[in-house]
């Protein structure tokens, strides 16, 4: 999640002759903190030589979820036209490109049974679940906010342990496809001097080896994240590709200019860890496509 106080780069696209693979990972102006048409999304993933992606905005909160913070989900009153935008696109662009219909969704411990009626009542291809919410604090709006918050987490330690804790529930739910931006605590808090607890992450990885859930492999983390690398790190990939754990590629774009980007030099670093496809989904039916 990307709110409005943080500001991002926009690097170019891959270049050169590399025929991306499909971005699902896609944020729209519906979510109040994106930029530019979902027609320029489409445009722009064409241009990078994508036969698919999908728009992935965030999915509303439920009615009982009370928001502090605002302007980082579709409201509930707009959602209807989120949809109804996609079915348009995916009629224009017939031939040239598949458009895919999902969200992700926010992993709200209370309140998930009212997510899942609302996940149930509308179809879609896929469903993307991330942990933005650890403990009451959303932990990547803001760093002074997180870093505020801190002390109630019990530090770097406490919100790590928590949010492994909350990530593992989530995988647990079942009600995703795919685990958004794996390691997310990253984006202000520095992994370099922090030993990561990889009995942890080896749990969780496990787990969604399992349920047969995709890892979002989200290159954003190299515009976003305090070590200026990917979510999740070629540490965790390492851990994820032994365990057979499939992957689809994510750019978490909040504008068209940032779609695809790092996807060629990322899928490199997939390909040299073992992973030959990745993945996208239709009617939340998988489907591959070459690295």
């Amino acid at each position: 999640m990307l709110c409005p106080q943080q500001p991002e780069a926009s690097p170019p696209h891959a270049g050169g002759s590399f025929k991306s693979p499909p971005d699902m990972h896609v944020h729209t102006a519906f979510c109040g903190h994106a930029s530019g048409t979902m027609e320029e999304y489409v445009l722009s993933a064409i241009g990078l030589g994508m036969m698919e992606m999908g728009f992935s905005d965030h999915f509303p909160y439920p009615e009982d979820f009370t928001d502090p913070v605002g302007g980082c989900v579709i409201p509930r009153g707009d959602f209807p036209s989120y949809l109804s935008n996609i079915r348009e696109l995916q009629r224009r662009f017939h031939g040239r490109i598949a458009v895919r219909t999902g969200v992700e969704v926010d992993f709200l411990p209370d309140h998930l049974d009212a997510i899942g009626r609302a996940l149930d009542a509308v179809r879609l291809d896929y469903v993307i679940g991330s942990v933005h919410w650890v403990n009451g604090t959303i932990i990547d709006y803001s760093e002074e906010k997180l870093k505020s918050a801190l002390g109630e987490l019990g530090g770097r330690e406490g919100l790590w342990r928590q949010y492994w804790e909350t990530l593992e529930k989530m995988v647990q739910w079942g009600a995703c496809d795919a685990v958004g931006h794996f390691d997310l605590p990253k984006k202000f808090l520095s992994m370099r001097d922090y030993p990561m607890d990889m009995n942890a992450v080896d749990r969780i990885l496990d787990l969604m080896a399992r349920k047969g859930l995709v890892l979002d492999v989200n290159t954003s983390g190299k515009d976003r994240s305090r070590d200026g690398e990917i979510y999740p790190s070629p540490a965790i990939l390492k851990h994820a590709a032994r365990k057979g754990i499939e992957i689809m590629l994510g750019s978490d774009a909040h504008s068209p200019q940032q779609l695809g980007r790092y996807f060629s030099d990322t899928a490199c670093l997939l390909r040299s860890l073992g992973w030959k496809h990745c993945v996208s989904f239709q009617h939340r039916i998988k489907r591959h496509h070459a690295l």
